[in-house]
């Protein structure tokens, strides 16, 4: 029968209950016979061991027990060994329903969901295998579930985490193994990992006796329910961080991919397709010949599948083609030529070549290229015996890019991409003459320079004779490169051109006020400006302006297309400084700078002579002495008001006391009785006011000194006894 613990048993007492008087062994209470004494429970009959709190039981430990374990009166399990297995419950039903062969393991645990309490109580075994030994078995809300180990014979051994379900028959769902995740609790959590049910990481989900769909994400909202698929990512990325590195298949391989329909029941499911039936590809975008024999692709097809159409763009030996038809040629080693000639004999029109290209971004006319002859001609173009004779011309306009003519020559002895001579007339002759209008960006000429081993010029000019001028520009010009210039840059300053001319006062002042800097350009964040990546040392333009806005100009860097017309970068509004423009202030500066140097020389000589003339002067008597500086300066009280020296004499230190009825430019100066200058205590702008100075004379050697206070250069001075 049941050992039942209903008391607290003194220490160091073996209590032998009545009930089992035939078994001396029985006993709860400390055992002191072993070599260290121990708490002990023990129960010398095949019987269990019962626990009771509040009068109901709790927890039950087994016996030496075998029996039948399954669903059903008909166990499919006979004879499992159940020695010394743990029940632990907070509801009695299960320990007294006859249907509860608990505990199946080494631990069970048995509850009833709360607030769903069942009249019937009862451990459900349906789950339950023999293999199910040393691990915990949960079991509650009619459902079961084991966590332990799974022996499978010699030293193999398998972790496992097992759930059940009731049987096929059961009216309810089935049931999920989840891993959910929780914090603090928050009321106001709409979802995650604050609210009651928490976030869940990750289900694993029956969809029948055969397979189990697993389902990565917050499946639990009830919009979602549950992993439709064998695995199935609710939303995020897949990585794979590395890439097998086995050599392609030679052998017949298919594609994955991924549906797009708008199913959402197959909409994201990792699906195969055979590569050639890819969209595409296939007969239907193969080139077709019509009836009558001609040659057709990329139009405008009634039933669309994929194929390219009349917006697409046709390449011949080329996967990237620039124009509606694009004929692969190799310019550099003549490999592929192509081709368009027509020629008609005795008709009103005859064209040795006739292109025309309209509406896009760069729209080109005609364009020729010859290189690597004796002689190399981009484009040549005879015209003669007519009314009016054009030898060659190109016209491009209303788009982004326009370009009239563009020619190209090199390799030979001597290249001439556009070679012009304009003669013969009374007033102007014109070599080249091109306008480029319309269009987001026009340009009259544009030139480049390439390829050459010793110099390369987009553009080189001569002028001889009478007023020549190799350049003329009426307007702005912008130079991304470095400017060079053998014999000087003059500007136009001519005094007939100026009026409203005064001199520029405070320069000084102004110049003072500029910051020169040390700094790079930005040059990853412009790089289609071409600034330089070297140190650079200037002003900031926006810095200038708040002092001499004379200097600052404003400009817009405009915006750039490539060449077929799109945007590669928006215009920038831009500042700048006009450093020819500094050079006048800085002379301005100078000068004033130079007179307040010729000033203060004057007034330094002037004390030097003072002082020489105060230190000639006979006795001991300092005042005296100074006298001849200023003896009504030395007798005026005002005088021993602006300047005092307490204590005096002194040994280490004194306090030099100064006032001043006006600010300006104060020096305190220290010389020795001969009149050589020692030191300067301050110097600095002062405004009107009363200033002390604490003097350390520690390192100067007993004596009489003189402390001159100089505002403005005039001087105040009084004499100062140093004593051991």
């Amino acid at each position: 029968m049941a050992l039942c613990m209903l008391a607290m048993w003194p220490l160091n007492a073996q209590v032998t209950t009545p009930a089992n008087s035939g078994f001396s062994g029985d006993f709860v209470g400390w055992d002191n016979t072993m070599t260290t004494d121990a708490l002990m429970i023990k129960h010398e009959a095949n019987q269990p061991i019962e626990w009771y709190t509040n009068a109901v039981q709790r927890m039950l430990l087994n016996p030496d027990v075998t029996g039948p374990m399954g669903p059903g009166f008909t166990p499919p399990f006979p004879n499992v060994p159940r020695d010394g297995f743990l029940l632990l419950s907070g509801q009695p039903d299960a320990f007294t329903n006859g249907a509860s062969r608990a505990p199946f393991t080494r631990l069970h645990l048995i509850d009833d969901a709360t607030g769903i309490l069942n009249p019937v109580v009862y451990a459900q075994e349906h789950g339950f295998r023999p293999w199910q030994r040393n691990g915990i078995t949960f079991t509650g809300n009619s459902d079961q579930s084991y966590i332990g180990h799974k022996y499978a014979g010699n030293d193999n051994t398998d972790f496992v985490i097992q759930w059940s379900d009731n049987p096929d028959s059961s009216p309810w769902g089935t049931d999920r193994l989840k891993f959910v995740f929780t914090t603090t609790y928050s009321a106001a959590a709409p979802r995650g990992a604050a609210t009651m049910e928490g976030v869940e990481a990750m289900r694993f989900w029956p969809k029948d006796n055969a397979e189990v769909n697993v389902g990565v994400g917050d499946f639990a909202p009830p919009a979602i329910g549950d992993p439709t698929e064998r695995l199935d990512i609710l939303d995020g990325r897949l990585r794979i961080r590395e890439l097998p590195n086995d050599p392609p298949t030679d052998d017949r391989y298919l594609v994955m991919v991924v549906d797009n329909t708008a199913d959402t029941l197959e909409r994201g499911v990792v699906k195969w397709v055979d590569p050639n039936d890819l969209p595409g590809g296939g007969v239907d975008c193969d080139w077709e010949i019509t009836p009558n024999l001609d040659v057709v692709t990329a139009y405008d097809q009634s039933a669309p599948s994929g194929c390219p159409n009349d917006e697409s763009r046709v390449g011949i030996g080329i996967d990237r083609p620039d124009a509606k038809l694009h004929v692969y040629n190799d310019w550099e080693n003549m490999l592929g030529t192509a081709g368009f000639f027509h020629n008609v004999y005795g008709s009103q029109v005859a064209s040795g070549l006739n292109a025309l290209c309209e509406g896009g971004g760069t729209v080109i006319g005609a364009r020729g290229r010859a290189t690597m002859g004796g002689r190399n001609i981009g484009v040549w173009g005879i015209a003669d015996n007519g009314p009016t004779c054009v030898g060659t011309r190109g016209e491009a306009y209303g788009t982004a890019t326009n370009t009239g003519v563009e020619g190209t020559a090199y390799g030979g002895g001597t290249s001439t991409g556009l070679f012009g001579l304009g003669g013969g007339a009374t007033n102007v002759n014109f070599g080249v003459s091109a306008t480029g209008a319309g269009g987001n960006v026009a340009y009259g000429i544009n030139a480049t320079g390439q390829f050459g081993g010793l110099a390369n010029y987009g553009i080189r000019a001569a002028a001889f004779g009478f007023n020549a001028y190799a350049g003329w520009f009426d307007g702005d010009t912008w130079t991304t490169g470095t400017g060079w210039y053998n014999n000087g840059l003059f500007s136009i300053s001519d005094g007939s051109l100026k009026t409203a001319i005064e001199p520029i006062e405070n320069a000084l002042d102004l110049v003072m006020q500029l910051a020169p800097k040390r700094y790079l350009f930005n040059v990853e964040a412009h790089p289609h400006m071409q600034l330089s990546a070297e140190p650079q040392i200037g002003l900031i333009a926006q810095e200038v302006a708040q002092t001499v806005p004379e200097l600052v100009g404003a400009t817009v860097y405009p915006a750039q297309f490539d060449s077929l017309g799109n945007m590669t970068s928006e215009a920038l509004s831009l500042k700048g400084v006009d450093y020819a423009k500094l050079g006048p202030l800085l002379v301005g500066a100078i000068q004033e700078q130079q007179r307040m140097i010729s000033e203060l020389q004057q007034q330094h000589h002037a004390l030097q002579a003072a002082l020489a003339n105060c230190c000639a002067l006979p006795g001991n008597d300092a005042d005296q002495r100074m006298g001849s500086i200023d003896n009504s300066q030395l007798s005026d009280p005002t005088s021993e008001r602006l300047l005092t020296i307490a204590p005096n004499p002194f040994t280490d230190r004194t306090t030099v006391s100064y006032t001043l009825e006006r600010g300006g430019r104060a020096q305190l100066l220290v010389n020795s009785s001969d009149g050589k200058h020692l030191q300067v205590l301050e110097e600095g702008e002062r405004s009107e006011g009363q200033y002390n100075y604490t003097w350390s004379t520690a390192h100067l050697a007993p004596g009489v000194y003189y402390v001159t206070l100089l505002l403005d250069g005039e001087p105040l001075v009084k004499r100062a006894v140093k004593v051991q």
